[in-house]
């Protein structure tokens, strides 16, 4: 197969088991390429976030977020922030800082499976 062809595989398009109705809509197009991505790592995506705490306080707030997964290259990086915000924000205040924190949004973000290409 050329790299350029285009090879159907079965896929989930949800993380959870989705309902009966949509097994037939799951076969999603996957195109074969000799330059794999790379997954990013805990540690890499760690790296990353830190790097968009603009002001330095330990603390991520929501427009830094929003940057931060632009970076990653997510496709509504509004939604991403809000939902890791969702998913880590242990104190309810709508910042990610970095202790634990920072950690539950990693996690979140890894398991999104960014890469690099």
């Amino acid at each position: 197969m050329h790299s350029s062809e285009i090879s159907y595989t079965w896929k989930r398009p949800y993380a959870c088991s989705p309902p009966a109705l949509f097994d037939t809509m799951s076969l999603l197009p996957t195109i074969d390429s000799k330059k794999a991505s790379v997954p990013l790592s805990e540690r890499e995506l760690k790296e990353i976030f830190m790097q968009f705490d603009t002001d330095h306080n330990n603390v991520l707030s929501k427009e830094e977020l929003k940057k931060a997964f632009k970076y990653l290259g997510a496709m509504i990086p509004a939604f991403r922030a809000w939902r890791g915000i969702n998913c880590a924000d242990a104190n309810g205040n709508g910042q990610i800082e970095f202790d634990e924190e920072l950690d539950i949004l990693v996690k979140y973000a890894y398991k999104l499976g960014y890469t690099v290409k």
